[in-house]
């Protein structure tokens, strides 16, 4: 890697917007970036990364590309300074690669790992760092490796599954999973659920509650077990904090392969997490079929919303403009968040005051992917029961008010 001076990953995922990807760039480039970048129109930015990358030897990855235009958008911006420079696109779909015929290199397809190669993964994963194995384990080998045809996720998933049960019961589970013939995601998603079935009852809403996220999102931990302790979903203990069995869950949730570490702090604690793209897929679908949460993705969700009876969660996907115009009325709502398609980063300030006379009973209110106006925290007495609030505001228009909220726990300004 040393062998490149600028280096960049950027996930593009499904849903994409060529600023936000520019931004990601330009952070891989550069921790620390001047709030001005931020403010920066995308032509600008264009401008900025192409400055960066000029006469530098880089390498650029985007992962996860599921439409050619997200390339096309980007290619003008990398300069080719003829000096060894590489760009490297992942993508699931194979069609992708047909386009990109000008690039010195073809598509790599990954292959399926052998059947010696899935072993080690498996072996590696329950016994870290042990040369050994039980016998509980090799008499199911050959029942394993034929039924999970080299997908490492599936057997990192299974491995989750195996670690936190009783050797005794192995052979069931895998003969549970055996029964059913299905192959790659549908394969998975039987892993998963079987998975979830084993996770503790209190650690299953935490756990979808990754669904409510935008896929390919990477997520702080401590704010993430901040909005479950707000939402009510952490069972209290004498002896620790609600903050300290959050961060057992979490644990608990890593140990079983189900959410990886993406960054780890200086000291070794965890900087960040997210999950695999069918782990978000299968959080999505169980906490709807479980009617945990309701998710609205984009203008037209949005407006034709069919809500669930007594909904409690509701999760929006859109543009900032869309949701201010849609005055949602679900009074039965206690947790909201939004996240915004394209403008995280900079646009115009709105008014969402409506909320207040909408969302009486909300306890987790998170808009900090909506620039808004100070009129927004004029009126906190109207939201009594709200625990958590994470806002994207100028800090010095935040209303001496706020500390009228009486049950306010945690308080974020982006």
């Amino acid at each position: 890697m040393s062998h490149f001076y600028k280096r960049a990953w950027c996930t593009v995922s499904q849903v994409y917007h060529n600023k936000n990807l520019l931004l990601e760039i330009l952070i891989c480039l550069d921790s620390n970036l001047p709030d001005k970048i931020f403010k920066k129109s995308e032509e600008d930015l264009e401008l900025e990364v192409k400055r960066r990358l000029q006469n530098n030897r880089y390498l650029i990855v985007l992962d996860d590309v599921w439409d050619i235009e997200a390339w096309k958008g980007l290619e003008a911006t990398l300069p080719d300074n003829r000096n060894e420079s590489r760009v490297i696109l992942t993508s699931r779909n194979r069609n992708i690669a047909a386009p990109l015929g000008e690039l010195d290199a073809g598509p790599h397809f990954i292959r399926s790992l052998r059947h010696d190669e899935s072993w080690d993964l498996l072996v590696g994963k329950l016994f870290p760092g042990k040369n050994s194995h039980p016998p509980e384990l090799c008499g199911l080998q050959g029942q394993i490796l034929e039924m999970y045809q080299g997908l490492p996720l599936i057997i990192i998933v299974l491995t989750g599954i195996l670690a936190n049960e009783d050797k005794c019961g192995w052979k069931q589970i895998v003969e549970s999973l055996s029964s059913n013939v299905l192959f790659c995601t549908e394969q998975c998603i039987a892993t998963l659920d079987l998975s979830y079935k084993n996770l503790p009852d209190h650690i299953n809403p935490c756990f979808l509650y990754f669904g409510a996220f935008p896929e390919d999102y990477e997520h702080n931990p401590k704010r993430l077990t901040w909005l479950w302790v707000a939402d009510g979903l952490v069972q209290k203990a004498e002896s620790n904090s609600s903050e300290d069995v959050a961060n057992g869950y979490m644990m608990d949730l890593i140990s079983r392969s189900l959410v990886m570490v993406s960054k780890q702090s200086s000291t070794g604690g965890i900087k960040a997490c997210r999950i695999h793209d069918l782990v978000h897929e299968f959080c999505v679908r169980k906490a709807k079929e479980e009617k945990f949460m309701q998710l609205a993705c984009g203008y037209d969700e949005l407006y034709t919303l069919n809500m669930q009876h007594n909904l409690r969660r509701l999760c929006i996907h859109s543009e900032p403009e869309h949701f201010c115009m849609s005055r949602l009325f679900v009074p039965t709502i206690r947790s909201l968040l939004f996240f915004s398609h394209g403008k995280r980063y900079n646009g115009p300030m709105f008014n969402i005051s409506f909320i207040f006379g909408i969302f009486k009973l909300v306890r987790v209110l998170d808009l900090s992917q909506v620039v808004l106006d100070s009129t927004f925290l004029g009126e906190p007495s109207l939201l009594v029961l709200l625990r958590y609030l994470a806002v994207l505001v100028d800090s010095n228009s935040i209303a001496s008010s706020i500390a009228s909220f009486p049950n306010l726990e945690t308080f974020i300004v982006v």
